[in-house]
C-alpha cells in the first residue's frame, strides 16, 4: 500500500492505528481503530430508516445484482430481466469511469433472491435469512437473565413472521419485568422450544404494496385483551402484529 502511496507515513496527533481483521474467507480486510477520534466527534442524529419500509421498497423486484467494492456494496434491482442487463451495463460503466475496483469473488449477477437486513427477499416475497436463524436454533438454555433477553433479542427482530408472538413469547419476558428473579421452569422451556419452532420453517410474507387494496383483520381476546393484527393482501399475509395493551391502553388499538 506503501508502494501504490494508498497510505503514507504518519506523525499527526490525530493518527489511528491500522487492525487487519481476517474476513470468512481467509482475506483480510483493512480497518482503521476510531474509537479516540470517537470519543471527541459530535455526532449528528438523523432518524434510521424501518426496515420493513426498506424491505417494501422491493416490492415487485424480480431481478438482483450485488457488486462489492471492498468498502461499499452496490445493489441493482430491476423488474425485467431485460432492464437489469441495461442497468448493470450502466453501473460498470461508472465503476469503470470513476477508476473503482470490485470485488469478484462477492459479486453476483441476475440473481432471482437477495439477502438484505437478515432477511432473503425475492420475487416471492420475504423471510428471515435461514444463515440468522441459525444463530437461534443454535441458542442454548438460558442459564441467566442476560441469556434471556439475547434470546428475546434475537427472536423479536423477526417478530412479524411469527403468529401471537406476545402469548407465546410471554413466559419469558415476564423474567424481565422489574426486578423478577431468574428460574426456569415447564413454562419458560416450552415457550423457548416454541419460539425456535416457529423459526425453523417461518412463512414466506408477502411484501406490501400501498397501490394494492388491503384487509386488516383484528381480534381481541379476554380476559387477557389482547389484541391480534393479520394484515393480508389477496390472502397473503405481509404482516403478523399483536400487542397486550396497559390499563390505561384498554381503548386504543396499538399496531405494532
Amino acid at each position: 500500500m506503501l508502494k501504490r502511496n494508498i497510505i503514507r507515513p504518519s506523525e499527526s496527533p490525530w493518527s489511528s492505528p491500522v487492525v487487519l481483521v481476517r474476513k470468512k474467507d481467509g482475506s483480510w480486510r483493512f480497518c482503521v481503530d476510531y474509537r479516540r477520534l470517537n470519543q471527541v466527534t459530535k455526532k449528528d442524529v438523523y432518524p434510521l430508516p424501518r426496515i420493513d419500509d426498506t424491505l417494501d421498497c422491493l416490492k415487485g423486484v424480480q431481478y438482483f445484482s450485488s457488486m462489492d467494492m471492498h468498502s461499499d456494496d452496490i445493489i441493482v434491482l430491476s423488474l425485467t430481466f431485460n432492464d437489469h442487463l441495461r442497468r448493470i451495463d450502466c453501473v460498470l460503466s461508472c465503476i469503470q469511469d470513476a477508476g473503482l475496483v470490485l470485488n469478484p469473488r462477492k459479486c453476483y449477477f441476475g440473481a432471482t433472491e437477495i439477502k438484505v437486513l437478515g432477511h432473503l427477499v425475492s420475487g416471492k416475497g420475504v423471510k428471515p435469512d435461514p444463515d440468522k436463524l441459525e444463530a437461534v436454533n443454535s441458542f442454548p438454555t438460558p442459564k441467566k437473565i442476560q441469556d434471556v433477553r439475547s434470546f428475546l433479542g434475537l427472536c423479536s427482530y423477526y417478530r412479524r413472521f411469527i403468529k401471537n408472538f406476545c402469548f407465546r413469547s410471554k413466559p419469558l419476558q415476564q423474567l424481565l419485568k422489574g426486578d423478577s428473579k431468574f428460574h426456569w421452569e415447564k413454562a419458560q422451556e416450552d415457550s423457548f422450544r416454541d419460539l425456535k419452532s416457529a423459526l425453523t420453517s417461518p412463512p414466506v410474507l408477502a411484501l406490501y404494496d400501498k397501490n394494492t387494496p388491503t384487509e386488516l383483520h383484528t381480534y381481541a381476546s379476554e380476559p387477557s385483551r389482547c389484541f391480534f393484527t393479520l394484515l393480508e393482501r389477496r390472502s397473503r399475509i405481509f404482516h403478523y402484529a399483536i400487542k397486550e395493551p396497559r390499563a390505561r391502553q384498554d381503548s386504543q388499538f396499538l399496531v405494532l
